[in-house]
């Protein structure tokens, strides 16, 4: 998390909040999910290749993702990589991220089976 910075949220779990009628959120969280790995692969791609411009747009790219998701924690996890910039704290805050998209994924693909 970026240090100076103290945020009061907490984790929200879209899937809990959405009603059985609410699927424009459940697809947006989707669309979301589906895209991440990618984006994250080339954040890592071009981190490795030193092209930083690149970088720049795909952490933008990503914080936009967490926020179209409606969950709190992801969209709080991709805004402070993207404000730390390439750096230190870079991977460990990519694994940060990619947990939490495991733990939706698998909250997402639950609540699917059992509908």
């Amino acid at each position: 998390m970026v240090e100076g910075r103290k945020r009061h949220m907490s984790p929200i779990d879209p899937l809990k909040q959405m009603s059985g009628t609410d699927d424009e959120a459940r697809v947006r969280l989707g669309r979301c999910l589906f895209e991440t790995p990618n984006r994250l692969h080339r954040i890592r791609q071009s981190l490795a290749s030193g092209d930083l411009q690149h970088v720049t747009d795909d952490l933008r790219d990503l914080r936009r993702l967490g926020q179209d998701s409606g969950d709190g924690l992801f969209a709080r996890l991709c805004e402070d990589l993207e404000e730390s910039g390439p750096g230190d704290a870079t991977e460990s805050l990519l694994g940060e991220i990619e947990g939490r998209f495991v733990t939706l994924w698998k909250d997402l693909d639950q609540d699917d089976g059992s509908s």
